[in-house]
């Protein structure tokens, strides 16, 4: 926060103009924040606008940034979130484009994707957003090629259409549309692509690299030429990448958790609003000292007086690694122990740590207590880069990549979990077998 333009950095950023109650009512970017911001206060002559801005600013807050092309980014995505009064050059309508991966497609592909452009999906999967350059639809094209993906943004129709397929035709296209790949496996490609776009541009950059030492060394220049090009688009998109840092910290008292929550309402399909969340986790290593833990978020932050940790009591299920049962004995427990105690509320969602059949195991809990219907009940299950959330009562999974704030609850949740149970697991093992 300055007073004084002279001390702001020569550097490109964004300025925040406050009036007297501390409101935002004008935001905009600079090549140069000293010159930018130092030219309003100037002595030379200004038009109407600019001096009734000026008479209501207070304070001037910044922020800097790597590059001019962040600083326009993060301009664009800050008057959309604030929206002050006096801005009029960058509206809603200007959007920057995400690299989006289609898993709402029954043969998920990779592509352009913008805010205004189309309906934004719960299972498609976004990486962004990217400066605006004609490079970004080249990098979802290579993205495709290299993972086996559709080439089509739309399945062709007709059995002659299909095999007239251009991109078919040119050895470009795993073809799924006419069953040339297996269904399952073509998903773990998509699967793959989602991991390895959520590592960042730095897989693609090595990548580039080596095939234009391999393709000059054997004279192919044209290819070495097509890989040089796309690693020039990706060395022009790298402000994207450091930009993706600015945001959370820029955001971190600006995006509220009450719509972080109902955007994964949303995204989810979810009955309730999840303002309490609770997050179930078993530790068992080698099958001995089997526990399980139940941790409580509400609105986004712990309610640490309502942790739970259970040893595993049945005694078919102590001594093995049977994960599922676990869960379902731990859920059990914490519902019983919830309706018995006068200040356990019910959560409205239950979160499971792994995959389909800790869920179906939770499910079994949830309905023999009573409380189907009264709660939301979902797994999530640990991936390189993303996650894969399974909900009660859906067939297919959702996708979430690590940097997608709608879930950062949820794994907040996952990992507080897991930290008790495990804390629980050493405790009770080092109390048998303690140390010399």
């Amino acid at each position: 926060m300055i007073k004084n333009p002279e001390l702001i950095p020569g550097k490109p950023g964004v300025y925040l103009m406050k009036d007297p109650s501390g409101r935002v009512i004008y935001i905009g970017k600079a090549k140069n924040l000293k010159k930018r911001v130092a030219s309003y206060f100037s002595s030379r002559p200004k038009d109407t606008k600019i001096n009734v801005l000026l008479s209501r600013i207070s304070l001037v807050d910044y922020i800097v940034c790597a590059s001019e092309r962040e600083a326009l980014i993060l301009e664009d995505k800050l008057i959309k979130k604030l929206r002050p009064f006096y801005n009029v050059l960058l509206r809603d309508d200007k959007t920057y484009p995400f690299i989006k991966i289609s898993f709402s497609d029954k043969f998920p592909s990779a592509g352009v994707w913008r805010a205004k452009s189309t309906v934004k999906h719960p299972r498609d999967v976004f990486f962004g957003p990217y400066p605006e350059t004609p490079g970004l639809r080249r990098l979802a094209i290579r993205l495709n090629e290299s993972f086996g993906l559709k080439m089509c943004r739309k399945i062709p129709s007709g059995e002659q259409e299909k095999r007239n397929c251009f991109y078919l035709q040119a050895s470009k296209c795993p073809a799924p549309c006419i069953g040339s790949v297996n269904g399952g496996d073509y998903i773990k490609s998509a699967k793959k692509a989602a991991r390895f776009l959520a590592k960042g541009l730095k897989n693609f950059r090595e990548t580039l690299e080596a095939e234009i030492k391999k393709h000059s060394a054997s004279r192919e220049y044209e290819k070495a030429a097509a890989a040089r090009d796309m690693l020039l688009t990706l060395e022009g998109m790298s402000a994207a990448v450091r930009f993706r840092e600015i945001d959370e910290k820029v955001y971190e008292n600006i995006n509220s958790t009450t719509e972080n929550l109902e955007e994964l309402r949303k995204r989810l399909g979810l009955k309730n609003f999840p303002s309490k969340i609770d997050c179930a986790d078993i530790s068992n290593t080698g099958a001995a000292h089997a526990v399980g833990s139940v941790v409580r978020f509400d609105l986004g932050e712990p309610a640490k007086n309502l942790y739970r940790r259970y040893k595993i009591k049945n005694p078919d299920i102590a001594g093995s690694q049977n994960d599922c049962a676990m869960i379902k004995e731990v859920v059990a427990r914490r519902l019983a122990g919830l309706t018995r105690e006068s200040s356990g509320e019910m959560p409205d969602l239950f979160v499971v740590d792994g995959g389909k059949g800790q869920l179906s195991a939770a499910a079994e809990a949830v309905k023999a207590s009573g409380a189907a219907g009264k709660l939301d009940l979902i797994s999530i299950a640990k991936g390189a880069g993303i996650d894969e959330i399974f909900v009660w009562g859906k067939e297919e999974s959702f996708v979430a990549a690590d940097d997608d704030t709608a879930f950062s609850i949820i794994r907040r949740a996952r990992d507080e979990a897991h930290r008790f149970a495990v804390t629980y697991h050493r405790k009770l093992r080092d109390a048998i077998n303690p140390g010399p």
